[in-house]
């Protein structure tokens, strides 16, 4: 059974109960009460297609600054894995390309603080209703409960990551989410880590089928399970330090065999059948004949000239690929490099499907396996165990045909699992910037890479983006509040 099955209702219903067509968070006009009232969540079906439609949301807008889909675009531009094609004007792209965002009132395109909370409005909004259901089957409100809780720690955990403190807003109601101002990052992580061991404790252990009752081992991974959470639960308590923690998370999904192994590099971003073990969360094509976005996006088609960059506008840097060691099967398998007017451009290739009419063969992958692999393997050096380190991150440099290492100690072992998530994670997520302002390297790297980009210098002000001015010019309680230098 499709998990989109009746797309057209569960797209129109979101429509309704999210923001869509309303930039502002403190804009939302008074909720649809004969819609989002009791009887979306009295029933099944109507509170399946309400979660099943924030998912539909999610890969709906391209990669291109205008949904979340580009969080695998523009933090890759902002950091050093992408260039932009010469020539490409878009003035969003150029912004995050030479570290030169500012806070422009008369757009709020590409701010991911409003492409972001419109999700956690929604999410708010399931979470009471769910909450206050007194007629769902117990087994789909906790599944829905938990995949909401989960969603909006997702886009807690971006938003922390971009801005440092931001507004916790807990709930639908529209009065108080309009005046609230800034809430220290610290408790911002504390609600993640609170949504995401609650959301663990409701999901199921295997991935459901479409009606949430039943299970599959060919279902598409395409709606979270216990560790989903606990995959993005690893990644926080690394940004929080809390080593042992993220170890703990990282392990139970690593050990999780019956559900979970790195594939060959060739399938580890196919469907294959519903049987792609690596995949941990999956978002699903919605638009009928295409696949993913990101395939759209960074896999060029045959003859593609300058007349076409506006839709392809980035490439790889050579920072990035130089990066690659000798021998290494990810740069054959998941580079391509094509030539144009007699320049060579590399691309990222990991998805291989960009034409419209084929078969659906590919997911957007969010979360996978290898990345729970070098989590663990960064905690355990940061905690003194390099040889533990050393065994983690060999798997994963097993895979893409290298030699084991040996660290010498801990700087070595943790430099080496941040190089390794630099080729084994490029163009996915964001991840490149992230670990660079995690492990307070960014203003190091960045301070080469910005001038090669931009002829500026780099500031460190930079590595946070700025809170959009049409937000604060709206809203009374974040007067004051822009981040520092904007």
């Amino acid at each position: 059974m499709k998990l989109y099955k009746n797309i057209r209702f569960c797209a129109a219903l979101l429509l309704l109960l999210t923001l869509n067509g309303c930039s502002k968070l403190v804009e939302v006009d008074v909720p649809v009460t004969s819609v989002t009232g009791e009887s979306v969540f009295a029933s099944g079906e109507t509170a399946i297609a309400f979660v099943t439609g924030i998912y539909a949301k999610m890969v709906e807008a391209p990669p291109t600054g205008t949904g979340i889909g580009s969080l695998s675009l523009l933090p890759g531009l902002s950091a050093d894995e992408f260039a932009l094609l010469a020539g490409q004007s878009d003035a969003l792209l150029q912004a995050y390309y030479r570290n030169q965002l500012t806070a422009d009132v008369t757009s709020s395109r590409g701010h991911f603080w409003t492409i972001l909370y419109p999700y956690i409005y929604t999410t708010n909004r399931a979470i009471e209703g769910l909450r206050d259901s007194k007629t769902l089957d117990k087994v789909i409100r906790e599944q829905l409960l938990g995949e909401v809780l989960f969603l909006r720690a997702f886009c807690y955990y971006y938003l922390v990551n971009f801005y440092g403190d931001v507004p916790l807003l807990l709930t639908s109601d529209y009065h108080q989410n309009g005046t609230a101002s800034r809430t220290g990052k610290e408790a911002v992580y504390r609600q993640i880590v609170a949504d995401l061991t609650d959301a663990k404790s409701l999901l199921r252990n295997r991935y459901p089928e479409a009606d949430l009752i039943s299970t599959s081992s060919v279902t598409a991974r395409v709606r979270p399970v216990k560790f989903v959470a606990a995959a993005l639960l690893a990644r926080v308590y690394m940004d929080l330090k809390s080593y042992s923690l993220a170890e703990k998370e990282a392990l139970s999904v690593i050990g999780e065999g019956g559900l979970y192994a790195l594939m060959p590099l060739d399938d580890v971003f196919t469907l294959n059948g519903n049987t792609n073990r690596e995949s941990i969360w999956q978002l699903q094509p919605i638009e009928i004949g295409k696949n993913t976005q990101e395939g759209w996006l960074f896999n060029w088609p045959s003859g593609s000239g300058p007349s076409t960059f506006t839709d392809y506008p980035v490439f790889l840097t050579d920072l990035l690929l130089n990066s690659f060691e000798a021998g290494d099967m990810r740069k054959e398998k998941w580079v391509k490099t094509d030539t144009v007017q007699g320049i060579a451009y590399s691309h990222p290739y990991k998805y291989k499907s960009a034409a419209l009419g084929t078969e659906v063969t590919e997911h957007t992958v969010v979360f996978r396996l290898a990345e729970q692999y070098l989590i663990c393997a960064e905690a355990r050096a940061r905690q003194g165990n390099t040889g533990g380190a050393d065994s983690m991150l060999n798997v994963v440099r097993k895979r893409a045909g290298l030699s084991a290492i040996t660290s010498s100690g801990m700087s070595e072992a943790v430099t080496s699992v941040i190089q390794e998530k630099q080729i084994e994670l490029f163009s996915e997520w964001g991840s490149r910037w992230l670990d660079l302002k995690r492990t307070g390297l960014v203003d190091q790297r960045m301070q080469t890479v910005t001038p090669l980009k931009s002829g500026e210098s780099w500031r460190s002000f930079q590595q946070w983006y700025p809170v959009p001015m049409s937000e604060i010019l709206a809203n009374a309680g974040l007067a004051g509040q822009q981040n520092d230098g904007y």
